[in-house]
């Protein structure tokens, strides 16, 4: 048998039946590798569909993962799925819902992020089960779409599954974690460009009225509440995911807070929203909030990087929409093409990219970031962004003060 990558001897087969639910059975053959089949993303939805109907909203996130889910990529023709549920560990909260239709409990890891695997009732698949907030979720998420962009570390991936395919296998989780290795060193590139590859440019967004369909509740595990005169630091710190980085900007954060809420410090407590875990810590935030006295706008959205992917940005940024009343529509927005994932969730709701070249006092960067929007974004969520010419009324209010207020 062949080691894995990184030199650690494969796992034993107690080691591994004590994650089964049933019986360990030896693959003891080759791994089987068939090109990409475009039927694999219907296969996935169909699936989807189904969970979805069994579950309803307690299924919090469902997406298309591994191999099968990248384009280009030769794979085993086993449909890979993630599942995001508010707690994994409670079975009978998901478990009992899902084998009525057919998905069988295969693997039980508790010391590995609470992990559940399910195969389906008919189509070939793994059911991957996480609980929200899960590292793991964001792992597999970038991995995916770094793979969907990156042709260079796509191809070469794939080599080394072909290599690692042709050896015999006792267990085809001996054949998954030999892939460990090549696996790091992607993930390794894949966070170096997200951190220090993405120039900072300005993207202007508009959404003239809300896309009902993209509406998500928040899980009960976490709650929403206004942001208190004594969390004001804890605010500063939010947009930041480290604590280097937050204070490098605490004077930038402050001298904004100042000139753009300092006056209205009242009414900034009363809008500025986070969202908390089940100890009342803030995991994000987001509010709505008049820019320039007339129009809306949507300011510092964000969820701390390790509940990214779970359902929580959807469900906080659902709230901020709602509370907008209909006749305060279009709502505007600033961003950044290294919130390729943001921008995709913008769309969903119904937002899309300003067009005009000087938004205020401040340039649109839209045509080069375009390229860089779709080298990072999946290629189906880039091809449904929308373009708009922004209003008179807008232009002619941003350029009434050098201050920018979103």
């Amino acid at each position: 048998m062949m080691l894995s990558e990184n030199n650690s001897t494969p796992r034993s087969d107690e080691e591994l039946q004590k994650n089964m639910v049933a019986e360990l059975k030896p693959h003891n053959a080759p791994i089987t590798l068939v090109e990409y089949d475009p039927s694999w993303s219907d296969l996935f939805e169909q699936e989807a569909n189904r969970i979805r109907s069994v579950l309803g909203n307690k299924a919090l996130q469902i997406e298309h993962v591994g191999s099968t889910s990248v384009p280009g990529l030769c794979a085993k023709p086993i449909i890979d799925m993630l599942l995001v549920v508010k707690d994994s560990a409670d079975e009978l909260s998901y478990v009992p819902a899902l084998e009525s239709a057919g998905y069988i409990l295969r693997i039980r890891e508790p010391e590995w992020f609470e992990h559940r695997l399910f195969k389906g009732p008919d189509t070939d698949i793994n059911l991957h089960v996480f609980s929200s907030g899960t590292s793991e979720i964001d792992r597999m998420l970038r991995f995916r779409d770094w793979l969907r962009t990156n042709d260079a570390d796509r191809d070469k991936y794939a080599q080394v599954k072909r290599n690692l395919a042709k050896n015999k296998w006792r267990h085809v989780q001996h054949y998954a974690d030999a892939k460990t290795s090549i696996i790091q060193k992607i993930m390794e590139r894949a966070s170096l460009n997200l951190e220090n590859g993405i120039p900072e440019k300005n993207l202007f967004m508009m959404c003239k009225a809300l896309n009902s369909n993209a509406i998500s509740e928040l899980s009960d595990e976490y709650h929403v509440r206004t942001c208190r005169r004594d969390e004001l630091d804890i605010w500063k710190e939010m947009p930041f995911d480290d604590v280097k980085s937050a204070k490098e900007y605490n004077g930038f954060m402050t001298e904004y807070f100042n000139d753009v809420y300092g006056s209205k410090e009242d009414l900034f407590f009363q809008k500025c929203l986070f969202v908390c875990d089940k100890n009342d810590t803030p995991i994000g935030t987001c509010f709505a909030w008049k820019a320039y006295e007339k129009i809306s706008t949507i300011h510092w959205f964000k969820v701390r990087k390790n509940y990214e992917g779970s359902g929580i940005g959807r469900a906080l940024l659902s709230i901020v929409m709602r509370s907008i009343k209909e006749n305060d529509y279009p709502v505007f927005l600033h961003t950044q093409p290294s919130s390729f994932r943001a921008i995709k969730l913008y769309s969903d709701f119904g937002f899309a990219f300003l067009t005009d070249p000087i938004i205020g006092y401040r340039k649109n960067d839209l045509e080069e970031c375009l390229t860089i929007l779709k080298e990072h974004m999946p290629q189906k969520d880039f091809e449904k962004l929308q373009f708009a010419e922004a209003p008179e009324d807008f232009l002619k209010a941003v350029k009434s003060s050098k201050i920018n207020q979103f």
